[in-house]
């Protein structure tokens, strides 16, 4: 289940963490078999190389596994707050916008997907 606790731990802490890259997949649907991976409907995640809280590119990835008609766009570094923002829409005239604010570009993306799968698993 993707929480607003879970959603809001993503955006407030700093680099990667393991306890955090674990829940946030969880709460994905993936699954880990002891095999060192991250397993969920095609798509695996190697534990010990990528961390979801930290590479952009691995978010990047699940957004467009996820989410492919999706549009997704990040903005740099928001001074004085030191905050990022990235948001996940729908190209469409009528679409959601799914937004995240954290430090670091892939917090802000994570949180933005977290968001939009919770509303497309909600039918929101």
């Amino acid at each position: 289940m993707i929480s607003e606790i879970l959603i809001d731990e993503v955006e407030r802490g700093f680099g990667s963490d393991p306890r955090l890259d674990a829940d946030t997949l969880r709460a994905l649907g993936f699954t880990s078999k002891g095999d060192g991976h991250w397993h969920f409907e095609g798509m695996t995640i190697w534990n010990s190389s990528r961390s979801v809280t930290k590479s952009l590119d691995l978010v990047i990835a699940l957004v467009e596994w996820r989410l492919p008609d999706l549009e997704w766009h990040s903005s740099g570094q928001k001074t004085p707050c030191a905050r990022y923002t990235a948001v996940i829409r729908s190209g469409s005239e009528l679409g959601r916008n799914f937004e995240g604010t954290a430090t670091s570009p892939a917090r802000a993306l994570l949180g933005a997907f977290l968001r939009a799968v919770r509303a497309e698993r909600h039918g929101e």
